[in-house]
């Protein structure tokens, strides 16, 4: 800059601007962090509304919920305005920076008698001005910066995540064993640490074709062992060894978004006579003649506009498809009727599966006879292991089991057909369809079947709308007219345009005050410095004032667009739900937040 010591004193003044970043970082960091926790809640609860909208809407609870959404929000918005607020702040900072270093520096100069010439001045203000830029995005630079830290942080928290043993499961190849499912001495738990285990002394053999029956009292540790098998539990002790492919059922039923073809092949080719078998063994047929596109019709969110036997039908297809070694079922027949129950029990475990070794859970007493091996939980353990006659023969407990189960079964049943039937239709259920469901079921199934669809035949999801390109005026149009009070455009237009006038000014000052070579100053350099500090400074202060304005302005007028949305999801029908994925809303969600 050409003057002489005068340059250690910008250099000492470009140092103290350095470090006084760090305390605004620090807390940029921090309103970061408060910001991610506030929006996580707030994103976690909006999901679960999302997800139970159906039965809100029922339970007229919408208005309540809708409360909590918004409150959840004025946490998330108090952070926003802290960080903004500091935001506006750092803006003041750096911009009054290259203000400050010139006065440090050209005050350095004028104390220690260094003549402050035209060329000198106009060459130092030159390097502050293209410090300017590094120093002006600076701000922005530490903002990416907090939130990138936030955000490695999360994802850095996640991966460190205790991993599932890959030992778990020792899976041995074809022909080396002959069991196909091999658990020895079997201890196992969710949490490692855990004291009490899930699953205690668990010793368990099934050979290639065998169906075994897994029974037990609610919170006996039927599910669990199924999980065992398929390496999700932790194993604390014992071995489990596995020979051939598994495929597993859930007993709540997974449906993707897509049509009903696409989640029974699930990936897999299309063959059409290992679809036709499959998707008969599974009941699906009549169903599939009900919907206008057959098994092409498209199924909403989670299944939403099916009933729960036909969900838990198309993942039992799904598994049959996958034509795997071994099928691990979690009660299967809980969500379909008795007579659909009886239908896939025989067409399918019976039927297309009756190679394949099966595991199966189930409270239906009707279907353990036909099992190779029933296994009876109680607290985590295998208390009997046997056929059916050999356990009635053993224990009064199973007995007991069997009977309870019954009466209960055949309780239901009579107080259903009673509350159902008429003497008017007494004559019409003489002879009872064994393949039909229950008259409530069917009835809303063919409810369920007729929601109505787009255009296009089979298709209920309808296709997002995307316009690509720079972003047209009618988008900025609408969002300045949708900025709460609206007097602050003008005040924020006036404050930019009057920070341009002072930068000018000052850097205009600056080169007229200042003598040329060696001719007399226009006035004292004091004088000098002093106009061209309060020029600086008011532009530093039209800075400060334009990002206030800004953020009070934009935080407004999101929480107007964000109420406005999130009214509209809350009040819109049913059929916008069915149509549309939660993951669009919530994306919507976010950005806007």
């Amino acid at each position: 800059m050409n003057l002489g010591n005068g340059d250690f004193m910008g250099l000492a003044a470009t140092m103290i601007v350095m470090v006084g970043n760090i305390p605004l970082t620090r807390a940029q960091k921090s309103y970061q962090t408060k910001i991610m926790e506030a929006k996580d809640n707030r994103m976690k609860s909006t999901s679960e509304v999302l997800r139970n909208m159906k039965t809100l809407k029922l339970q007229a609870w919408d208005g309540r919920y809708l409360e909590k959404l918004v409150n959840l929000r004025k946490t998330e918005h108090n952070w926003l305005w802290k960080s903004l607020r500091l935001s506006a702040l750092s803006a003041f900072v750096f911009w009054g920076s290259p203000t400050f270093i010139s006065v440090v520096t050209f005050g350095g100069c004028v104390v220690m008698g260094i003549p402050l010439t035209a060329g000198r001045v106009l060459s130092a203000l030159t390097t502050f001005r293209m410090l300017q830029d590094p120093i002006f995005n600076l701000p922005d630079l530490l903002n990416v910066i907090a939130q990138g830290k936030v955000s490695v942080d999360r994802i850095s928290s996640y991966l460190k995540e205790e991993e599932i043993r890959s030992d778990a499961v020792e899976f041995v190849a074809d022909g080396e064993t002959e069991f196909q499912v091999e658990i020895d001495g079997g201890k196992f738990g969710w949490d490692v640490g855990s004291e009490n285990p899930t699953l205690n002394s668990i010793e368990l053999r099934v050979r290639k074709g065998m169906k075994v029956a897994i029974c037990g009292t609610v919170g006996s540790g039927k599910s669990s062992l199924l999980s065992c098998v398929l390496g999700e539990m932790e194993r604390l002790s014992g071995t489990v060894r596995v020979s051939g492919s598994k495929a597993y059922v859930p007993q709540s039923p997974w449906i993707l978004t897509g049509n009903i073809r696409e989640n029974i092949l699930f990936g897999n080719r299309y063959e059409s006579d290992k679809y036709d078998r499959t998707i008969e063994a599974c009941a699906l047929v009549k169903d599939f003649e009900l919907f206008g596109a057959g098994d092409l019709t498209e199924i909403g969110e989670r299944g939403i506009n099916m009933s729960g036997g036909q969900k838990q039908r198309i993942q039992i297809a799904r598994a049959v498809y996958e034509d795997a070694d071994i099928y691990l079922l979690d009660d299967p027949f809980s969500a379909v009727d008795a007579h659909t129950g009886t239908q896939l029990f025989q067409d399918c475990l019976l039927g297309i599966l009756k190679d394949k070794t099966i595991l199966y859970v189930t409270h239906q007493v009707e279907f353990l006879p036909a099992a190779d091996l029933i296994l009876v939980m109680q607290n985590g353990k295998i208390a009997q292991a046997g056929t059916f006659d050999e356990l009635l023969k053993q224990n009064i407990g199973f007995e007991l089991l069997v009977g309870a189960h019954s009466q209960a079964l055949e309780s239901v049943i009579t107080v259903e057909i009673s509350s159902r039937t008429t003497p008017a239709d007494n004559e019409a259920d003489t002879d009872p369809n064994p393949n039909q469901e229950f008259p409530h079921t069917k009835q809303d199934s063919e409810h369920n079947l007729r929601v109505e669809v787009t255009e296009k035949e089979g298709q209920l999801v309808q296709d997002e709308e995307r316009e690509k390109g720079s972003i047209g005026r009618e988008v900025y149009l609408s969002y300045l007219t949708t900025v709460k009070r609206r007097a602050l455009v003008p005040i924020i237009l006036l404050a930019q345009s009057s920070f341009q006038v002072l930068q000018i000014s000052s850097s205009y000052w600056m080169a007229w005050a200042c003598p040329m070579g060696d001719d007399v100053a226009v006035t004292g350099m004091r004088f000098v410095l002093l106009v061209y500090t309060m020029l600086a400074v008011g532009s530093a202060f039209c800075v400060l004032l334009r990002s206030s304005l800004v953020a009070i302005a934009g935080l407004r007028t999101a929480e107007k667009l964000f109420s406005n949305m999130l009214n509209s999801i809350l009040r819109a029908p049913m059929a916008f739900f069915d149509s549309t994925p939660t993951g669009r809303i919530l994306n919507r969600d976010f950005v806007l937040g």
